[in-house]
């Protein structure tokens, strides 16, 4: 079954997402679900995954991280069964992509909630409030570049081999969410990801200023 037909190779990442939702997206192009009712789902999954996020008890890390990894499949498994069924279409793209922004705030919300419960402090306050600002400048860069100066019918944006898009914000979490280790990923959130979106304004500042 050929599910992808891109003139690119994919991020490592994505890669391996899609060696999980490959299986999924088989059964469910068997059964009768439209690919914006699994776009659905997989967002219901991020606010369960977020709330679990939320209390900073360490069991209900592990199983938040589980589910948000099965929500990361799901997000692949609906894009690929719009292209095996032929039922893509411009709200279909639109519809996710909005669930998959509004899933990361609330997530990132989770992810301070529990931090801060677990260390009630004014540093911990600083910290997601730096993490809070660097992801939410970086989607709005990312998104307004690629729709605004990257935008050309005739040419398709390759994908980087590493980078920090949605797959790897997936990564991110499960991970820190398996070991309990969520400081960490909102200190990259806070220092690395802010140090990230400044280099690329100004690399794109300098690229698209005579166009």
């Amino acid at each position: 079954m050929n599910l992808r037909k891109k003139p690119y190779s994919e991020s490592y990442l994505t890669q391996l997402f899609r060696f999980f939702s490959y299986p999924f997206t088989y059964l469910l192009c068997k059964i009768n679900v439209t690919p914006n009712q699994i776009s659905f789902f997989s967002f219901i999954l991020v606010l369960f995954s977020a709330y679990l996020f939320s209390t900073g008890l360490s069991n209900y890390l592990v199983v938040g991280g589980l589910i948000y990894f099965f929500s990361a499949i799901l997000d692949h498994s609906d894009g690929e069964v719009a292209r095996v069924k032929g039922v893509e279409s411009k709200f279909g793209m639109w519809f996710d992509g909005v669930l998959d922004r509004v899933g990361d705030v609330f997530v990132l919300i989770g992810i301070s909630i529990g931090v801060f419960v677990k260390s009630p402090k004014i540093e911990i306050l600083i910290l997601v409030l730096f993490a809070v600002i660097s992801t939410t400048i970086w989607r709005f860069l990312t998104l307004y570049t690629d729709s605004i100066l990257n935008f050309d019918k005739n040419t398709t944006i390759k994908a980087k081999k590493i980078g920090f898009d949605a797959p790897m914000m997936y990564f991110l979490v499960t991970l820190a969410a398996l070991f309990d280790k969520f400081v960490y990923l909102l200190l990259f959130f806070a220092i690395l990801v802010n140090l990230a979106w400044v280099r690329n304004l100004i690399i794109w500042s300098i690229k698209y200023r005579k166009t």
